[in-house]
């Protein structure tokens, strides 16, 4: 039984988590960070990159940990000499098709 209550528990922290994750604005410091790892990884993007790279994060409401994970799956798994904007939107989206959703209903 404390098992169970323990396993809930954890799942209830994990939606906890995911939905804080979603929620959490993106602040300037992870920008910058991010950006400059993504321009150490990738120094051939031109300057114009990052202006519609800013808009678009900033539509898709990225939060830091969104916008480092999908720098980080586009830095380990881009296969062109140069990635695109399309290439981070869909890392995003990857990776949180891979989160479990909880649902915290009667009876879960």
């Amino acid at each position: 039984m404390e098992n169970q209550i323990t396993k809930r528990t954890e799942q209830q922290l994990k939606a906890s988590q995911t939905q804080l994750q979603k929620t959490s604005p993106l602040t300037l410091k992870a920008l910058t960070k991010n950006t400059l790892k993504l321009k150490a990884a990738f120094p051939t993007l031109p300057e114009e990159f990052y202006d519609i790279f800013l808009e678009r994060i900033k539509v898709h409401d990225f939060t830091d940990e969104r916008l480092n994970k999908a720098i980080d799956r586009v830095i380990d798994t881009c296969v062109y000499p140069t990635p695109t904007i399309a290439n981070f939107i869909q890392a995003d989206k990857d990776i949180n098709d891979s989160i479990p959703q909880f649902n915290s209903g009667p009876g879960r």
